[in-house]
């Protein structure tokens, strides 16, 4: 509807914002929305997102993702979680792991699969 797109559009504006909280906030709200939500343009800038400065807006991201589960399943989407794997926040890597189990079958695919080994071979485990 009008209003949802209406309401879409100016989360997505809130998740450009130079206020850490408001994007974060933005991309909460979008992940609260369902289906609703899942469009190109929600999916790429909560892909940005996971590449905020910020450690905690990317951690978010990833939530967010998560919470939006199979909805969202990709294959950038799962590229983008398994790159977030490296984050130096063990936060944002287990937001990641997090998400990646609720993609359901993409999370399946050889290609996801070996970046996960290849992810899990990298880590820091200290």
């Amino acid at each position: 509807t009008a209003v949802t797109n209406d309401v879409i559009g100016g989360l997505l504006n809130a998740m450009r914002d130079e206020d850490e909280d408001v994007r974060r906030r933005a991309s909460e709200v979008l992940g609260g929305m369902g289906e609703k939500a899942v469009t190109n343009e929600v999916i790429n800038d909560l892909l940005n997102a996971m590449r905020d400065e910020y450690w905690f807006t990317r951690q978010h991201a990833c939530e967010v993702i998560g919470e939006l589960g199979e909805q969202v399943a990709r294959i950038e989407v799962s590229v983008s979680l398994i790159n977030a794997m490296r984050d130096k926040s063990k936060g944002v890597r287990d937001s990641a792991w997090k998400a990646l189990e609720k993609m359901g079958e993409i999370a399946g695919t050889d290609e996801v699969i070996d970046a996960v080994l290849n992810a899990i071979h990298d880590q820091d485990w200290e």
